[in-house]
């Protein structure tokens, strides 16, 4: 077998699958000492590909050519569209994903002098948060930073781009909605009226005590740290949002997230989550208390008598 030619035989040669043989070796007699006999594996050993069968190798190292090849044309194509269309209009296009917009496009809404409010709200429970975006927050956006919102929402590319032209979207088991532009001016004075059972925080978001309940769904107490949170704590810890576990206030977005189950961070970096009773095992069926080192539950005290 004679030294096929490239590029195949250096493909099959990074692929492991040709071995050249060298000058000390046993050649055939070609009548061309210029080609060389090589030994063709039938399959590929090495530490990339393991051992596989080498038409199985070569495929899969040809589709990732391929792939890259398909990538590069898709880029080089929107580089040239996003010039032929800012040398049309005069306006600098970017692409965000794949969703390629101007700048003007994009201000609509969010000028100079107008903002437009976000509202997130929950898809499965009462859980809701807002924020403001105006103009400095698209500069951002076109600088590549996504827009972020309490607690934990993320909204990048198409999602942001559907917020800034007035649509709503979908992150995060939440639906973001805007509101109309709001002339900056008015913004003092546009604030929306605190439900009963809400708490509004000093970032103007709203939080409310029913979004806690779902945390005594197996049980009426749980414990957080060395503190056991019970119904019967709902009522003071609802009106203040807050609740005092040692010596950390844990409020508003951190106390619904403990509630949901899911763990926070102080500023200290000290994590908290909450040991929620299970379905089937409710270790905590009533009003408990720790106390220097031991807990103690209400059933457990009737029990005695």
């Amino acid at each position: 077998m004679t030294e096929p030619h490239a590029p195949v035989h250096d493909i099959l040669r990074q692929a492991g699958l040709v071995t050249p043989i060298h000058h000390e070796e046993k050649r055939h007699s070609t009548g061309h000492p210029e080609v060389e006999v090589a030994n063709v594996q039938p399959f590929a050993e090495s530490p990339h590909y393991g051992h596989r069968p080498a038409t199985e190798v070569l495929a899969e190292h040809q589709k990732a050519k391929t792939e890259e090849v398909h990538k590069a044309i898709e880029e080089d194509f929107a580089k040239k569209l996003m010039q032929h269309k800012q040398k049309q209009t005069g306006h600098e296009f970017r692409l965000f994903g794949h969703t390629m917009v101007s700048y003007d496009q994009l201000m609509v809404n969010v000028k100079q002098d107008q903002c437009v409010k976000l509202t997130a709200s929950h898809q499965f429970h009462t859980e809701r948060t807002t924020k403001w975006i105006c103009q400095k927050n698209l500069d951002e956006f076109w600088d590549g930073v996504c827009i972020t919102m309490d607690p934990h929402i993320e909204l990048c590319d198409e999602k942001a781009i559907a917020v800034f032209l007035g649509k709503c979207t979908r992150a995060d088991n939440f639906e973001v909605c805007p509101s109309d532009p709001v002339v900056v001016e008015h913004l003092k004075t546009e604030e929306e009226p605190v439900p009963a059972g809400c708490k509004r925080d000093a970032h103007g978001d709203i939080y409310c005590k029913s979004a806690l309940n779902s945390a005594f769904e197996y049980g009426s107490c749980f414990k957080v740290d060395q503190k056991f949170i019970c119904e019967e704590d709902m009522d003071h810890i609802g009106d203040e949002m807050c609740v005092t576990i040692g010596d950390y206030e844990v409020c508003n977005a951190d106390l619904v997230n403990l509630f949901h189950g899911e763990q926070i961070k102080m500023d200290d970096g000290h994590a908290m989550h909450a040991d929620f009773p299970r379905p089937h095992y409710n270790y905590h069926t009533a009003l408990c208390r720790h106390h220097e080192g031991e807990d103690y539950c209400l059933e457990d005290v009737l029990g005695m008598y």
